[in-house]
């Protein structure tokens, strides 16, 4: 059982009802600054997270438009997702078809 923060749970159910979290793959996403925290407590959670062995991160590259829509540009996002030890399939989630378990809030 891990010990999360009340922020740590919020990040979570955030990353859970991302799109990409309904593709039956888990509970995976892009998460972005925001959820109602400064960027600096958003990397900070998610920092603690990885420090705990809940999320694992991959940074990938991509491409998108400039502001002025005339040329590509490099762009890098985090990809998140929760370790296996912390989620198993649950048949009543419509979204993600999983729940977290062994967490527990403090």
């Amino acid at each position: 059982m891990v010990e999360i923060t009340k922020l740590e749970e919020t990040f979570l159910d955030t990353l859970e009802t991302c799109d990409h979290s309904s593709d039956g793959d888990g509970i995976q996403g892009f998460p972005f600054d925001g959820y109602g925290m400064t960027s600096k407590i958003f990397r900070g959670v998610l920092a603690s997270l990885i420090r705990k062995g809940v999320v694992g991160t991959e940074i990938m590259e991509s491409h998108v438009l400039n502001k002025n829509r005339t040329k590509l540009v490099a762009k890098k996002d985090t990809w998140v997702w929760v370790n296996s030890d912390f989620v198993e399939k649950d048949p009543t989630n419509d979204w993600s078809g999983r729940k977290f378990i062994n967490l527990k809030v403090k």
